[in-house]
C-alpha cells in the first residue's frame, strides 16, 4: 500500500484488494460470474449490496469496484471464509503457519484409526497434512481436495475431523444432520456451548490423547 492508503481503515483496504486482485485476473474474468471469498464481512456486504450508507469511502469504493465490473461484463457475489480457513491469504501476507494447521502426530493418528477404522476423507487438511487418501480443503485447488467440507454430503462413509475450534459448532450441526460417522478431534473443555452436544452424539468414550512434546505439529516443522 501507499503511505496515503496505510492510513486508510482496515475495511477500506480489504474492499480495494479485491477490485485490484479482480484487476489482475482480468484475462480469465472477463464475462464471467465470479464469487469472491474474504474474511472480512464489511467487504461482503458492500459487495452484495452494491454499496451502502454505513460509510461514504466504503460505498464509493463499491461502486468503483461495480462499475468496474460492469465495464467488462463481469457479475460479482461474496461469501464468508472465516480467517481460520482463510489459510493461503495469511502464508503469503504474514510469512506463517495458521494456527488451525496443527496437525496430530501420525503415530497417534494410527492408533486411532487402527482402533475405530480408517476414514477415507479427512475433512479439515492440506495436502501436506492430511491423514487421509482424500481431503477437503477451501485453501485453493489442489490434487485430492474435495472443496469446502461443509458442501459435501458426510453420510455413507467413516470420516477424520480435526476442525479449527471455532467451528467445532458447526461440526456438530452437520453430524447431527447429515447422521455421519466421523472420527472427532476435539479439545475436553466441558465449560464451553458445544460439549453437551458433543457428549450426546458420541457413541462411545473419548479416548484421551497422551501427553507427547511432537503431539501437535505443523507444516513447517514447528512443534506445539
Amino acid at each position: 500500500w501507499s503511505p496515503e492508503e496505510q492510513m486508510f481503515h482496515i475495511n477500506l483496504l480489504e474492499l480495494r484488494a479485491v477490485r485490484l486482485a479482480l484487476k489482475a485476473f482480468l484475462p480469465s474474468l472477463r464475462g464471467q460470474s465470479v464469487q469472491v471469498l474474504t474474511d472480512n464481512t464489511t467487504t461482503m456486504w458492500y459487495i452484495n449490496k452494491q454499496g451502502g450508507v454505513g460509510s461514504y469511502l466504503l460505498c464509493r469504493e463499491a461502486l468503483r469496484l461495480w462499475s468496474w465490473a460492469k465495464n467488462h461484463q463481469i457479475c460479482l457475489i461474496a461469501n464468508h471464509l472465516a480467517g481460520v480457513l482463510n489459510v493461503r491469504a495469511d502464508s503469503l501476507s504474514r510469512q506463517f503457519s495458521a494456527d488451525h494447521e496443527w496437525r496430530l502426530h501420525p503415530d497417534q493418528v494410527r492408533l486411532i484409526f487402527q482402533r475405530w477404522g480408517f476414514p477415507r476423507v479427512d475433512l479439515f487438511a492440506t495436502r501436506e497434512n492430511a491423514h487421509c487418501p482424500l481431503f477437503c480443503s477451501l485453501q485453493y485447488p489442489m490434487q485430492g481436495a474435495l472443496g469446502d467440507a461443509f458442501q459435501i454430503t458426510w453420510c455413507g462413509l467413516l470420516l477424520y475431523a480435526f476442525p479449527p475450534i471455532p467451528l467445532i459448532p458447526r461440526v456438530l450441526r452437520k453430524i447431527r444432520q447429515d447422521r455421519a460417522l466421523v472420527i472427532l478431534i476435539a479439545p475436553d473443555w466441558p465449560r464451553r456451548v458445544w460439549y453437551s452436544d458433543l457428549l450426546q452424539l458420541s457413541m462411545c468414550p473419548p479416548l484421551r490423547l497422551p501427553f507427547r512434546a511432537d503431539l501437535l505439529s505443523q507444516s513447517q516443522g514447528q512443534v506445539l
